[in-house]
């Protein structure tokens, strides 16, 4: 302790070492102004942000809802994230471009948005071939399934933050319970969205376990 107190007197004797100190210790010790302007009012920013980026979110996922219903594909193709889309909890993401020529060929991914016969044929197939059992002919494409809903209600349920990046999701809930009841897994549609290019943009969708 003796040493670092015979340091400390050696360096304030010496004019040169002294003003180096001083602004060691201005840099450790910021200026009000600066704590003010960079710890407080960068919060009140981010709020801001947040809040508009959750009224944008909110917007894209009635905009996404109301492509659907109207089997509007150019509209919906608009929302698709650049990385793709992820249909089904850790399902990895089918390419962008994929999606976009099964739209154009109305297979696949047009089907499961669109047209309940050939979801079903295909969902039909795809079963057959892996040996799982039917369904039963009771899969409707995810149009029909909403269209089965009007009381349905949409609200932000998540946005967040991860470095540079915002994410947030949208729930959709088919058949609304009173307030205060617990939701229903099998009776919400859960999207995914990742903010990109100055808007919102859909990255992953999970309905029933699909």
């Amino acid at each position: 302790m003796p040493l670092a107190i015979n340091l400390i007197r050696k360096l304030v004797s010496s004019p040169t070492l002294s003003v180096m100190l001083a602004f060691a210790l201005a840099g450790l010790f910021p200026s009000r102004a600066f704590v003010a302007s960079h710890n407080y009012a960068r919060p009140g920013a981010q709020r801001a942000e947040e809040s508009s980026l959750r009224a944008a979110l909110d917007s894209a996922g009635h905009g996404v809802v109301a492509a659907i219903e109207n089997r509007d594909q150019a509209r919906l193709l608009q929302f698709l994230s650049a990385d793709g889309l992820a249909v089904g909890i850790d399902a990895e993401p089918t390419d962008a471009k994929i999606i976009r020529k099964q739209f154009r060929e109305r297979r696949l991914s047009y089907c499961f948005f669109f047209d309940t016969v050939c979801y079903r044929r295909e969902s039909a197939e795809a079963r057959k071939s892996v040996g799982s059992k039917s369904a039963g002919g009771r899969e409707l494409s995810l149009r029909d399934e909403l269209k089965q809903h009007p009381r349905k209600e949409l609200f932000v349920s998540s946005i967040r933050r991860d470095g540079q990046s915002w994410y947030g999701g949208v729930s959709v809930v088919l058949e609304p319970e009173p307030p205060g009841a617990p939701l229903i897994a099998s009776n919400v549609i859960d999207l995914g969205f990742k903010y990109e290019l100055g808007g919102w943009k859909l990255c992953d969708l999970n309905f029933k376990g699909t």
